[in-house]
C-alpha cells in the first residue's frame, strides 16, 4: 500500500511540475515527424500521377478546359480535397509510424521523468536521515555526488528510451499486425545511426590519441564513410540487378527510372542468373530482346540468344556504338536528371529555414547553392554512367581479356553488373565530406534491409521464426533508440547534423 501510495503521489507532483505536459508535448512532435515521414511522399506521388495525367490530357485530348485558369483551379480543388480524404486523414489513426515515434519519444520523456522524480526524492530522504546521524560529510561529497549524478542519469534516460521504443514497437505490431514486415526499414535506419554514434563515441571520447595515430590511419577516418557507401552501394544495386523484391518497391522504381534501362534488358540479365539464358543457345526467349531491336531500329535477330553475345549496340538502345560515347551521354542525361532533383534539395532550405538571412546577402548563398547542386549533380550522373561502362568494359574488354575461355553469358550475368555496383559508390567523392556522411547512413539502412531479406528468404528455419524476428526487431529498435536519444540529451555532438536537428526540436524543454 505505501508503495502504490508513493507512485500516486509521484504522478501528482509531476503533473504539478508539468513534467506531463513536457511529455505529451514531445509526444505530439514526435507524432507529427513520424507523420510526415509516411504521409508526404504517398501526398507528393499523388498529386504528381494527378498532374501528368492533367498535362498529358491538355497535350494529347485538347481539352480547353484543362488550360484556362479555371480548369487548373478546378484540378487544385479536387487535389486538396481528395489529398485530404484520402492521404491525410487516413494516415490519422493510432497505429501507424506517427503513435510508434510518438509513443517512443513522449514516453521515453515521461518515464524518465517518473525515474528521476522517485530517485530525487529517495536522495533527499538519505540525506535527511544522514544529516540526523551526522554522516552527511561522509556519504555526499560534493566530488562524489556530481559523479554519481552524471552516471544515474545517463542510465535513467537509456534505460527509459530503451524500454519505451521497444514498447511503441510492440504495441504497433499488436495493434496492426500488417506492419510486422514494414518496420524493419525503421529498425534499421535507427540500429546505422545508434552504430554510428558508438563508433564516433569510441573514437573520439574513448580512443587516445597514441593508439588513433599508431593504429588507425588518416586516409582510413578521412574515406570511412565512402568505403560504407560503397559497401551499401554493392548490396542494394546488385539487389536491384538480379533480386529486386529484396528493396521496397519505391526504391527500386527510383533506381529504375534514374537508370534509365529498358525493363526488357533487366529481364534478360534476371533469366541469365537464374540459368535460363545464355548465349550460343536458343533458350526459347530469343522474342524479349527480338522486340526490343525493332523498337530501337535494329534487326530482331541482333537479339536472338543463338546468334551469339548481344552486340553493345543493343545495349545502348542504337545510339552510338561506342562504349565512351554512350557513356558520355548517358553522363549528360543523368546530370540533366540530376539538376531537377538538387536544385529544390539545396535551395529550399536556406529560403524556408534562413529567409532573413537568404534576402539579406542573397550572393553567397546562391553562389553555395549553385557549388553544392553541380556537385550533387556530378555525383548522381557519375553514379549512373559508371554502372553502364563497367557493364560495357567487362563484357568487351576486361572479361575476354582475363577470361578468353568462359562463356561470355557470365559477364553479363555476373561480372559486369557486380563490377558496377561496386564501381558505383565511389562516385560519392565529388560530395562534400559533410554530406558524404549523410549519404552513407542514408543508403546503409537500405543495404541492412538487402542483408536481412537475403538471409530471410535463404533460411527456412528464420521464415518460421517469425516470433522471434519479431522480438529481436523489438530488442534492436529499442536499444538503438535509447542510443540516440541518450547522446542526444549527453553528448548532442556525436549525432549527425541532420538527424540532431529533428531530435533537438522533438525533444526541447
Amino acid at each position: 500500500m505505501s508503495l502504490c501510495k508513493e507512485n500516486v503521489e509521484g504522478i501528482i507532483s509531476l503533473i504539478k511540475e508539468h513534467s506531463v505536459h513536457k511529455a505529451f508535448a514531445v509526444f505530439l512532435r514526435a507524432y507529427a515527424v513520424g507523420y510526415a515521414l509516411t504521409t508526404t511522399p504517398q501526398l507528393i506521388g499523388y498529386w504528381s500521377l494527378h498532374i501528368i495525367k492533367f498535362l498529358n490530357k491538355a497535350q494529347v485530348v485538347g481539352d480547353k478546359n484543362t488550360r484556362d485558369i479555371v480548369g487548373v483551379i478546378n484540378l487544385i480543388y479536387t487535389l486538396v480535397r481528395e489529398s485530404i480524404k484520402r492521404v491525410i486523414w487516413r494516415r490519422l489513426h493510432m497505429r501507424g509510424v506517427g503513435m510508434m515515434c510518438g509513443l517512443a519519444m513522449g514516453g521515453a520523456r515521461l518515464m524518465e521523468e517518473i525515474v528521476i522524480n522517485r530517485k530525487k526524492k529517495t536522495r533527499r530522504k538519505k540525506i535527511a536521515d544522514a544529516k540526523m546521524d551526522q554522516k552527511a560529510n561522509a556519504l555526499a561529497t560534493p566530488e562524489r555526488k556530481s559523479k554519481w549524478t552524471e552516471r544515474d542519469s545517463i542510465a535513467t534516460t537509456f534505460f527509459a528510451s530503451t524500454i519505451s521504443s521497444s514498447l511503441s514497437l510492440y504495441y504497433i505490431h499488436r495493434v496492426s499486425p500488417s506492419t510486422i514486415h514494414s518496420t524493419i526499414d525503421f529498425t534499421m535506419f535507427a540500429l546505422v545511426r545508434a552504430f554510428d554514434v558508438l563508433v564516433r563515441f569510441a573514437y573520439h571520447e574513448r580512443m587516445s590519441e597514441r593508439i588513433k595515430k599508431r593504429w588507425i590511419p588518416k586516409w582510413l577516418t578521412r574515406h570511412t564513410d565512402t568505403a560504407v557507401f560503397i559497401a551499401s552501394c554493392t548490396e542494394i544495386m546488385s539487389s536491384w540487378f538480379f533480386e529486386p523484391q529484396r528493396l521496397p518497391k519505391a526504391y527500386v522504381h527510383w533506381i529504375t527510372r534514374m537508370a534509365a534501362m529498358d525493363s526488357r534488358l533487366l529481364d534478360v540479365v534476371r533469366l541469365m542468373r537464374q540459368g535460363k539464358y545464355e548465349y550460343g543457345r536458343d533458350s526459347g526467349y530469343a522474342h524479349i530482346l527480338g522486340s526490343y531491336c525493332a523498337e530501337i531500329g535494329l534487326d530482331p535477330s541482333l537479339g536472338n540468344p543463338a546468334n551469339g553475345q548481344l552486340p553493345c549496340l543493343v545495349v545502348h538502345g542504337n545510339t552510338t556504338k561506342s562504349c565512351e560515347l554512350h557513356t558520355m551521354i548517358r553522363w549528360i542525361t543523368g546530370f540533366l536528371m540530376a539538376l531537377k532533383i538538387y536544385i529544390p534539395v539545396h535551395l529550399l532550405p536556406p529560403l524556408l529555414f534562413r529567409p532573413r538571412r537568404f534576402f539579406k546577402s542573397p550572393l553567397p548563398i546562391l553562389l553555395h547553392v549553385i557549388i553544392a547542386t553541380m556537385r550533387s549533380a556530378s555525383f548522381l550522373a557519375t553514379f549512373i554512367a559508371s554502372i553502364w561502362y563497367s557493364c560495357c568494359v567487362m563484357r568487351n574488354r576486361i572479361g575476354p581479356t582475363l577470361f578468353p575461355s568462359l562463356n561470355p553469358t557470365i559477364y553479363d550475368r555476373l561480372l559486369g553488373p557486380w563490377l558496377g555496383s561496386m564501381i558505383c559508390g565511389i562516385s560519392l567523392l565529388f560530395e562534400s565530406k559533410r554530406r558524404r556522411g549523410e549519404m552513407a547512413l542514408y543508403v546503409a539502412p537500405r543495404a541492412l534491409y538487402c542483408f536481412w531479406n537475403r538471409i530471410v528468404a535463404n533460411n527456412a528455419w528464420w521464415q518460421q521464426a517469425e516470433s522471434l524476428r519479431e522480438l529481436g526487431e523489438v530488442g534492436v529498435f529499442g536499444f538503438s533508440m535509447g542510443v540516440v536519444i541518450t547522446s542526444m540529451k549527453y553528448r548532442k555532438h556525436l549525432v549527425r547534423p541532420l538527424v540532431r536537428g529533428v531530435l533537438e526540436w522533438i525533444l526541447k524543454a
